[in-house]
């Protein structure tokens, strides 16, 4: 949580599906920090995608895809090419 003071960082990206860090991206929201939060289906709280400004869910079917939200209604599927293609 002390990372959420610091002025150095603009952006808070979390890898989580439990609304118990809720609390960390409304703080994170009011210093006016940038938040990303992944997760995936099924059990992905709806009170974290409400919080976050952009909601990244990874896909369990291994396509590559995700779907990406912001909070200002886009909604955009991308394609995620497999690590061992890019290296």
């Amino acid at each position: 949580m002390e990372l959420v003071y610091n002025p150095n960082i603009d952006t808070v990206a979390l890898v989580t599906r439990d609304a118990d860090f809720k609390p960390l991206l409304n703080k994170a929201n009011e210093h006016g920090k940038e938040t990303i939060i992944f997760g995936v289906e099924p059990g992905f709280s709806s009170a974290l995608r409400n919080s976050a400004d952009y909601v990244i869910i990874v896909g369990q079917d291994n396509s590559g895809t995700v779907e990406i939200d912001n909070k200002a209604g886009i909604r955009e599927m991308e394609q995620i090419k497999e690590y061992d293609e890019e290296y």
